[in-house]
């Protein structure tokens, strides 16, 4: 629910598009920007790929493997 609260206030709201295919563009650089570039809080700053990857590396380094599950 949280996520959607975030797209209604920073993506949707006040914004019109003449198509689908502006609105499906726009929206799939905001999920991008959302995952790659916009940081979280609740990830201490990182954005949710970044904290991905340092999950997987320090699980890695713990577990001796690669990380990935």
């Amino acid at each position: 629910e949280q996520v959607f609260g975030h797209i209604k206030d920073e993506f949707l709201r006040g914004r019109d598009w003449d198509t689908f295919e502006e609105f499906k563009a726009d929206l799939e650089a905001y999920i991008h920007h959302w995952n790659h570039v916009r940081r979280q809080v609740r990830l201490k700053g990182l954005p949710p790929v970044e904290a991905m990857k340092l999950k997987n590396l320090v699980t890695g380094f713990l577990y001796g493997g690669d990380g990935e599950e």
